[in-house]
């Protein structure tokens, strides 16, 4: 037979039930199903829920939580108790709340593999926090008890009065047995009818059902013999946060939480100034530089990190430090002393570096200038000593002056400079040159020399 193009499961199962009515499938009597929750999650002192009172087929679930200011998470299964006569289910399953804001689904996972999973929506109270979780089994794969999905549900406290959580068949139906509807009992004599309709039928009665636990007091922190909640109600200031618990008791009993001491919770006093903590790490920067004072190297009580972010220049070479605390630490040179690394300036073409060393070429010594060769074949000692400084005085220069006084020929000449000179002269106005000649060697050159060379080691000590 051929099947309508309608919604995928509600045809399909329309189309196996029609299959069966010609033939194709046996179909026992109608079924009766018990449906109910069990908890799977930890309990106990600590966990947020004190204790739970189990469902057994059919029966309700009872969740007792303590008193907390922290959300209470607890798993929970969905189990349905599957005939032996079973020719295929649906199971299609919701769970609401008529006027709880305080609990929700938070996430539903299939356990047992079958031929179709759908999770559908899930939400937080009032209305449906399950809806229509379906799953489709075909005949004879799955008798028993069997769990059909998992899910958490979060109860936010305080939990002043119970929450009721209510069961009934989503729309896309359960099964039938002989054309005629399921039985379906999620908790006591509450039974509901599943049919292929669409329509969704509710209990009447609560499956679930969350409860302050037995002997619990309201929480009263500070010990003032007023609940927390209603000191909390009165001054919503006490409660920075909004988790529910009052402020100093939270400090009271985590120090770290208010890590300046003054009494606020550091996590208000961020929210409120985000420049309280401007590497937005959690922490109030003030706590962080007291905490070690190296993230603070300038002493300016802004975290260096954050004065980089800021300013990137203030760390040229880009190693994460100030520039400046570098160069007070001698970590990094600046011989201009211009505030900036010298690796810096020569990076950036501010300074030059012709011999790669590092050091700017403004910082580095001059070359030494060089030696003028002497005009009489001496060495070095005439001017500058071969390891020692350059004198002031041209030594070369003060032994040409003492050769024209002492009359002492250049160095392959035959006449002193002077003589030159003075027989240019006496040429000139006709006086004749061998009788200057004949003046010059009255005095003969040996003797001229020897008082040359004294007057110049003379003068050589002494001149600078």
């Amino acid at each position: 037979m051929l099947c309508p193009p309608i919604g995928f499961l509600r045809g399909l199962l329309l189309c196996l039930i029609g299959q069966s009515m010609a033939g194709g499938f046996p179909l026992p009597a109608r079924a009766d199903i018990d449906a109910w929750y069990e908890v799977t999650s930890a309990t106990g002192a600590g966990t947020g829920v004190a204790s739970v009172e189990q469902g057994a087929a059919g029966q309700r679930l009872t969740i007792r939580v303590e008193d907390t200011s922290e959300p209470i998470r607890v798993t929970v299964q969905a189990h349905v108790l599957a005939p032996e006569q079973d020719a295929f289910f649906a199971y299609a399953i919701d769970l609401f709340t008529t006027d709880s804001e305080n609990v929700a689904a938070n996430w539903l996972e299939f356990t047992t593999p079958a031929t179709l999973d759908y999770v559908g929506a899930l939400g937080a109270g009032p209305g449906r926090v399950i809806e229509n979780a379906t799953q489709l089994t075909l005949s004879g794969e799955y008798v028993g008890k069997v769990i059909l999905f998992e899910f958490e549900l979060e109860i936010t406290p305080p939990v002043e009065s119970d929450i009721l959580l209510y069961s009934g068949i989503g729309g896309s139906a359960w099964a039938t047995w002989d054309n005629l509807p399921a039985i379906v009992r999620f908790a006591d004599a509450d039974p509901l009818l599943g049919d292929f309709t669409g329509e969704a039928y509710e209990s009447n009665t609560p499956s679930i059902v969350i409860t302050r636990g037995e002997g619990s007091e309201p929480v009263d922190c500070n010990g003032n013999e007023t609940p927390d909640d209603q000191e909390i109600k009165g001054n919503p200031g006490l409660d920075c946060n909004g988790n529910g618990a009052i402020d100093s008791c939270e400090i009271t009993q985590n120090a770290a939480l208010d890590c300046n001491g003054n009494n606020v919770l550091d996590t208000c006093e961020i929210a409120a100034d985000a420049s309280l903590d401007c590497n937005t790490s959690g922490v109030l920067d003030s706590c962080e530089i007291a905490e070690s004072d190296a993230l603070d190297c300038n002493g300016n009580s802004i975290l260096d990190s954050c004065e980089i972010v800021a300013n990137p220049m203030l760390d040229c070479n880009a190693n994460d430090a100030l520039d400046a605390c570098e160069i007070a630490s001698g970590s990094a040179a600046d011989c201009n002393g211009n505030n900036v690394p010298d690796s810096c300036d020569i990076m950036g073409g501010a300074s030059a570096d012709a011999n790669a060393n590092g050091t700017p070429d403004e910082c580095e010594p001059a070359p030494p200038l060089p030696i003028p060769p002497t005009t009489d074949g001496g060495q070095a000692g005439d001017n500058e000593q071969s390891n020692g400084p350059r004198k002031l005085v041209d030594r070369a220069c003060l032994r040409n002056v003492l050769r024209v006084i002492f009359g002492i020929p250049q160095e392959g000449g035959t006449t002193t400079p002077l003589a030159a000179l003075t027989l240019y002269g006496l040429n000139f106005y006709g006086v004749p040159l061998a009788a200057v000649q004949a003046v010059w060697e009255l005095v003969s050159l040996p003797v001229r020399t020897a008082l040359f060379e004294i007057t110049y080691a003379i003068l050589d000590f002494w001149l600078p």
